[in-house]
């Protein structure tokens, strides 16, 4: 599902939320680059991370020049007009996106925690509920103020740093919220290890879907390795699952129980031959259940037992 939503069924407001034990900039940039080398304009608004840092991490090949940064990491304070105070305002959310080309576009916001620790979080709901990506349309329409079709909007979240009360806003506006964990036995960190990704996403007909998967990024971001998790366990971390991430998959779930619940052949062999309770064996069924009928009768203390003439007690 995570993979799908890469490569382009995601759409609305996209909530990557990461915490500090599991980056979401690596997943962000996946999303990046994927929606470049499907011929999208990408804009990116960077407040945390300079453009040479995050261009740096992408692909070469995932045509670098539809991806335009707007720099707010240097200028924080908005002088040149696509700082923290343009993207505060609702009016102004999208001036980054005049000039565009008609077509389909992917906003970037890096990230949305740097903006609410800086202004009032009405002001931000209010911003993100009236951008393009989140207004009711048919998919082709094309909205905005320039003509271009927001098609959808990634926002980066630090869970971490927000109370519980605006996490539930946040997600209650967007369409699909990624929650990205690390695994119970911390399988590495970075690019090419195993994290957890608990998935919710809103369909157009109103039915939610919700899924957790393991996911893992190689360098470049190319296509991902995704994976449901087959059990509450973590895969085991060693070498090998370190170097080569898909062979956790041969992991047996059985190999940590504390109790073998394989049967051999002689166990098997002694299990069937033991009979069960309430199974009657052929001897059985013919002495209990193949008799004839008999009936018992008691007589009573008044009946006439004379066997030569049982009618004298009718004789007048």
């Amino acid at each position: 599902m995570l993979g799908e939503l890469v490569a382009g069924a995601a759409e609305g407001l996209v909530l990557v939320e990461d915490t500090v034990d599991c980056e979401g900039r690596s997943l962000l940039q996946s999303f990046v680059a994927a929606a470049a080398c499907r011929g999208e304009c990408v804009h990116v608004f960077g407040f945390e991370v300079s453009e040479e840092e995050f261009r740096g991490c992408l692909d070469p090949r995932a045509a670098p020049h539809r991806v335009q940064y707007h720099d707010s990491f240097h200028d924080p304070l908005g002088w040149s007009g696509v700082g923290l105070e343009a993207l505060g305002a609702q009016e102004s959310w999208f001036q980054g996106l005049r000039g565009t080309p008609g077509g389909a576009v992917t906003v970037v916001v890096d990230s949305l925690s740097w903006i609410l620790l800086r202004q009032p979080s009405p002001a931000v709901c209010q911003a993100l509920a009236g951008t393009p990506a989140l207004m009711p349309g048919s998919p082709g329409e094309e909205v905005g103020l320039w003509g271009a079709r927001v098609q959808r909007m990634l926002v980066l979240l630090h869970a971490d740093l927000h109370p519980p009360g605006l996490l539930g806003v946040l997600r209650s506006l967007a369409r699909v919220v990624v929650a990205l964990a690390s695994t119970s036995q911390g399988l590495g960190v970075g690019r090419g290890s195993l994290h957890l990704a608990s998935v919710f996403q809103r369909m157009r007909a109103g039915k939610v879907v919700t899924k957790k998967e393991y996911y893992t990024l190689q360098p470049g971001f190319p296509p991902m390795s995704v994976e449901e998790p087959r059990g509450p366990m973590s895969p085991p971390r060693d070498d090998d699952t370190m170097a080569h991430p898909g062979t956790w998959l041969t992991f047996d779930p059985r190999a940590q129980l504390t109790f073998n619940p394989g049967v051999s052949v002689e166990q098997r062999q002694v299990r069937d031959a033991m009979p069960l309770p309430f199974h009657f064996s052929p001897c059985k069924k013919l002495s209990v259940l193949d008799q004839g009928g008999q009936i018992y009768y008691e007589p009573d203390p008044g009946d006439d037992l004379d066997d030569e003439d049982p009618d004298d007690d009718l004789d007048v």
